[in-house]
């Protein structure tokens, strides 16, 4: 019989690099679940139900992120209650804390880690594609550009590290995240094909 462990892919990277976008694709063209905490909490900010939703989008519209204690429940909860065997985790971890419950969480639950893909870009590339981004919110230029330094920065501060350790690891990739969409997505296509259809993906 087939292993039918869940298998996991690990989008790390600044905002703005496209994590979400080539997961999107991924999950067409492969079948994979894309499991994006920015997306899922971005629901949240827009309908919050419980008392612990409100508290998620208090952060969310002061453009903090959102606490520890409240993704690591949101994480393990979707991992382990997906329908997929095959998840790509898009946004998480952001920091230490969160890299050690997320190998706790994989340990506990027979999750196999398979790749973590860094995708890499500088900060004028992100400001500009950030820029796209919120031209839709109510915000003057001044407000934005504070939350896209911001954000930049608090990339910078936590999530360096998290790259440093994995760097290394069998299945590390560090994708060049300014290239075009197209580009990208067929660096990501061939890797899928070489490093993880190889491990059992079928």
């Amino acid at each position: 019989m087939k292993n039918m462990k869940k298998k996991v892919v690990l989008f790390i990277g600044p905002p703005g690099s496209g994590k979400s976008t080539q997961a999107k694709i991924l999950e067409q063209n492969y079948g994979w679940e894309h499991f994006s905490t920015g997306e899922k909490c971005r629901r949240i900010q827009e309908k919050p139900k419980t008392k612990n939703d409100y508290l998620i989008k208090k952060h969310m519209d002061n453009h903090e992120f959102v606490p520890n204690r409240f993704v690591h429940v949101m994480v393990e909860r979707g991992l382990i209650n997906s329908k997929s065997n095959h998840i790509i985790l898009d946004g998480y971890p952001r920091n230490l804390q969160q890299m050690e419950v997320l190998d706790k969480i994989f340990s506990e639950n027979e999750i196999e880690l398979l790749a973590v893909i860094y995708f890499e870009a500088g900060f004028e590339v992100v400001r500009d594609r950030l820029i796209k981004r919120s031209e839709l919110e109510d915000l003057s230029d001044d407000k934005k550009c504070d939350i896209r330094v911001k954000r930049w920065n608090d990339y910078e501060e936590f999530t360096a590290s998290i790259v440093n350790y994995y760097r290394g690891r069998e299945g590390f990739l560090v994708l060049n995240a300014e290239k075009t969409e197209e580009n990208v997505a067929k660096i990501l296509q061939a890797f899928f094909g070489k490093i993880i259809l190889d491990k059992d993906f079928l």
